[in-house]
């Protein structure tokens, strides 16, 4: 079965025969042999030769009792068959289910890593958005680089940085209640290193920056909650009560919906703002590449070592592992 697999399936390195549970079952299927095959020579010992022989040649009939016996044991194998039968069904139905399930994102050929940036070094925003921002090129020149670009966080390990208090332009929100949505950072490329979809309008680019206008991207949940049946891009929202025009930050594109874990009932409303504007220490960097994304591991140290021999790259691992994991 593991040489019929897909050359790029998940751990398959991993399975295999395991020679204590095959001991096991070979042992339980011996006894199990033995006892049942037993049971009717014991049987057969206690009568007596002469009455099996006279019996020999006529048709008996099985007692009363004898026949309740075989009744409730055919009745317990068929019941026990159906059973089986359901869970076997409700277990391929998941699997299948699971299989045709869009995650919102593409999840092969990427390398993931995590870095983060000391702060004595990295003061401002400015030394820390520049950092990334070389990074992501000098890995997106490396040979075999689809797309490259790094986020505060990565599809389904559990962000849940909410902000809330904004202000949606022309709109008003329900009594007793504030606007709310996932926030998060992200540099031009990340949404293509991981596959997901831009929807209307654009990704960000290079020119996002502190002297630009505030721009941010929502997902479809955020721009279906706060604007329903309405085109978003190029709507604004703010976090001040009087905001001047240099606070609205301007909305330039709706990006596809990733859950925050894999069993959460819905997507949360989410935006993103440009690293280069809110530059975050921590960042995970993603890689899609057009083979084995492992090979980029090394390349991807040589980079951040040439940038500052003094950081460590952490936790590197295959997007592919991360939703296996979860």
């Amino acid at each position: 079965l593991v040489m019929l697999l897909p050359a790029d399936f998940p751990r398959a390195h991993d399975i295999h025969v395991s020679a204590p549970v095959f001991a096991f079952t070979f042992l339980v299927s011996v006894i199990t042999g033995i006892l049942f095959g037993m049971a009717p020579a014991v049987q057969a010992a206690r009568l007596d030769p002469r009455e099996g022989l006279q019996k020999a040649g006529r048709t008996t009939t099985a007692s009363g009792h004898q026949s309740r016996l075989r009744n409730a044991l055919v009745i317990s194998e068929v019941s026990l068959a159906c059973v089986l039968l359901i869970g076997a069904g409700l277990i391929l139905r998941s699997l299948l289910n699971q299989l045709h399930l869009d995650p919102g994102f593409q999840q092969e050929h990427v390398l993931t890593a995590n870095i983060s940036l000391p702060h004595e070094q990295y003061k401002t925003n400015a030394t820390t958005g520049h950092f990334y921002d070389q990074l992501v090129a000098d890995l997106g020149a490396l040979p075999g680089v689809e797309s490259v670009g790094a986020g505060s966080d990565l599809p389904w390990t559990g962000w849940d940085e909410n902000a809330g208090g904004f202000n949606i332009e022309g709109k008003k929100p329900p009594p007793n209640q504030d606007f709310h949505a996932r926030y998060h950072m992200a540099t031009p490329g990340y949404f293509q290193a991981l596959g997901i979809p831009l929807l209307s309008g654009r990704s960000f680019t290079e020119s996002d920056t502190h002297d630009s206008p505030p721009v941010i991207v929502v997902n479809r949940a955020m721009a279906e909650r706060y604007w329903p049946g309405e085109n978003v891009v190029g709507r604004r929202m703010t976090f001040e009560d009087t905001p001047k025009e240099k606070d609205w930050m301007t909305i330039v594109g709706v990006v596809g919906d990733v859950k925050d874990q894999p069993n959460s009932p819905q997507a949360e409303p989410g935006f993103w703002w440009p690293e280069l504007l809110a530059a975050e220490p921590g960042m995970s960097v993603v890689m899609r590449s057009s083979s084995n994304p492992d090979l980029l591991a090394d390349a991807l140290r040589n980079e951040v070592r040439r940038l500052n021999p003094a950081l460590a790259v952490a936790d590197i691992q295959v997007m592919d592992r991360i939703v296996i994991h979860r």
